[in-house]
């Protein structure tokens, strides 16, 4: 077997052991890049944003996330805070279009907006999404697996 295969069979059972909150938050991370994705394509329905446009930011924050998320199960400092980063900032989005939706819904003119409604709807998904990310990202069995530095190679045989 050669060094590269054994590092890729390595790199994949470290994968596969990988805490199972770890886990989760890349699954999340990855439901909450699609759902962006959708809410980027809503305001477009909107008439909010041009399509292109739409389809650009939403499918290149898409992938984004999805990486981030993996990079999380693959144990990378820096990707914890990246991740981070960009739910805070995407965050105050989602908590204006759920205001935003808490309102219509008080005033009653759901009907009025239905166009900005699905957008908005998809903006309380993400909001919830991203605090069910953040209480696993917070939570010490994925802060210890980010942290943590990589597993020590095995001892080598003797005579090597």
């Amino acid at each position: 077997m050669s060094d590269k295969a054994a590092e890729a069979a390595a790199r994949l059972e470290q994968w596969k052991n990988a805490p199972l909150k770890a886990k989760r938050v890349t699954r999340f991370a990855a439901l909450l890049g699609f759902i962006v994705l959708l809410r980027f394509l809503a305001a477009a329905y909107a008439g909010h944003l041009g399509w292109g446009r739409a389809v650009f930011y939403g499918i290149g924050q898409f992938v984004l996330f999805w990486l981030l998320g993996f990079s999380i199960q693959d144990r990378r400092y820096w990707s914890w805070w990246a991740l981070l980063m960009l739910m805070l900032i995407q965050g105050f989005g989602a908590l204006g279009q759920t205001m935003r939706l808490v309102r219509v819904i008080i005033e009653g003119a759901l009907a009025k907006h239905g166009r900005d409604t699905l957008s908005d709807s998809l903006g309380m998904a993400q909001l919830i999404l991203t605090i069910i990310i953040l209480c696993f990202l917070f939570s010490r069995e994925v802060w210890e697996h980010v942290r943590r530095s990589e597993p020590a190679s095995p001892p080598l045989p003797p005579g090597n």
